[in-house]
């Protein structure tokens, strides 16, 4: 079900740099923001809090990292229905009774839906729907005007926000039929003060769901990789940890977040078992750390690198240095560039050709406020090169300061 949200807001008529800010699919802060106030737009001020406090509780327990909001409707979409002779004006060109709005809010893209002779508008900022509902629903011809809704997954993220210093966020995780409510729930909730976790609970149903993630997984050896466990645990037991990091069936590491350094070239298979009292899950990674070696650029053991890839920096969130790491298959031209979450440019790190391999970037944002930071790879494809077109790729990164 995200993922088809997912394909819905990459289809809103937007500008090139506003799809910046719209590559990881919703912005939870955002959402947030604008359920909490209730306003059209998102406050700014509302937004940074929520941003960083949201960051604050995925350093604290980074499988949050999984979880993430479903609103309850498209932000940026109405739909709006007409009255049988606004639908004729409509098919023959001649209705003009949502100008005046659209001219306002807009530029909107229009998508007629016949059989049930209704208007689905998207808007080109993320506006609160429920804002724009009572106004479109008084204009001329239309019947009625509503929020395009969604139904049936399982996560979500709620919040309470008060005018002190106090945050309340609990995060759900459902499972089983969740198209009619889910019969399986967990939800962990966060007491956040001056952006400091002070106070957390969990409840519901058990759980106990394994992932990882790694702070990069391409570079040359000796490649030293931090891994952060993103399990989500809803049991009441004592938990271990098991790290594999080669997939040889001996454990390297019963720590929770390890740091693994490689020194041979080759493709690593990665394997962590979660044991919560008698139960235990296990996440492998088939060939997640990929090794190269000095002086064989785009190459790993003799193996020939056929993509292109940027990974996620690290450390993520940063105070104020972070590290950007890429790969390049062969010698290209080169451009890294920062955005901030309105799709502005903030600074070039990068535009030039380079060689083929292994490359990595910092950016110093010792100069920006924290918030959400979105870093975009584009590389220029030579005729002999691997693909065709410009390669871009868009990864979210948060400065908390």
């Amino acid at each position: 079900m995200r993922s088809m949200i997912f394909l819905l807001v990459l289809s809103i008529g937007i500008s090139s740099t506003s799809i910046v800010a719209l590559a990881d699919g919703w912005d939870d802060a955002e959402i947030l923001a604008l359920q909490v106030s209730g306003e059209l737009s998102a406050p700014p001020l509302l937004y940074e809090r929520i941003s960083n406090e949201l960051a604050v509780i995925r350093q604290f327990y980074p499988g949050m990292e999984l979880i993430h909001v479903f609103p309850p409707w498209v932000p940026g979409e109405l739909i709006v229905g007409l009255t049988d002779e606004a639908w004729e004006e409509f098919i023959n060109g001649e209705y003009h009774g949502l100008d005046s709005l659209n001219a306002l809010y807009g530029p909107v893209q229009i998508e007629p839906l016949s059989f049930i002779k209704v208007l689905v508008l998207k808007f080109p900022f993320h506006y609160n729907p429920e804002c724009l509902s009572p106004m479109y629903s008084v204009a001329e011809g239309v019947r009625w005007a509503q929020p395009n809704h969604y139904y049936g997954d399982g996560d979500n993220i709620y919040a309470t926000i008060d005018d002190s210093c106090l945050s309340i966020y609990t995060f759900r995780r459902g499972w089983e039929d969740c198209m009619s409510g889910c019969i399986s729930n967990h939800f962990w909730t966060f007491y956040v003060t001056d952006d400091t976790v002070t106070y957390m609970r969990h409840e519901g149903d058990q759980i106990l769901e394994v992932d990882f993630s790694a702070d990069t997984t391409t570079g040359i050896a000796p490649l030293t990789v931090q891994f952060v466990d993103l399990s989500l645990i809803g049991m009441f037991g004592e938990t271990s940890w098991s790290w594999d990091f080669d997939n040889d069936g001996v454990e390297d590491s019963k720590e929770q977040h390890p740091v693994y350094t490689y020194t041979m070239p080759g493709s690593y298979t990665i394997k962590l078992t979660v044991t919560n009292g008698e139960v235990s899950h296990t996440k492998t990674k088939e060939g997640y750390i990929t090794v190269g070696s000095e002086g064989s650029p785009g190459s790993s053991g003799g193996q020939t690198f056929q993509e292109y890839s940027l990974n996620q920096n690290y450390p993520n969130p940063f105070n104020p240095i972070t590290e950007i790491k890429y790969t390049l298959p062969v010698d290209c031209q080169v451009k890294v560039e920062i955005y901030n979450t309105l799709g502005e440019k903030v600074t070039t790190l990068v535009d030039g050709k380079q060689k083929a391999g292994y490359r990595a970037v910092r950016w110093d944002a010792t100069s920006s406020p924290s918030g959400i930071y979105f870093y975009r790879l584009q590389v220029r494809r030579t005729p002999d090169s691997f693909g065709a077109g410009d390669f871009v790729q868009t990864r979210k990164m948060i400065l908390l300061k």
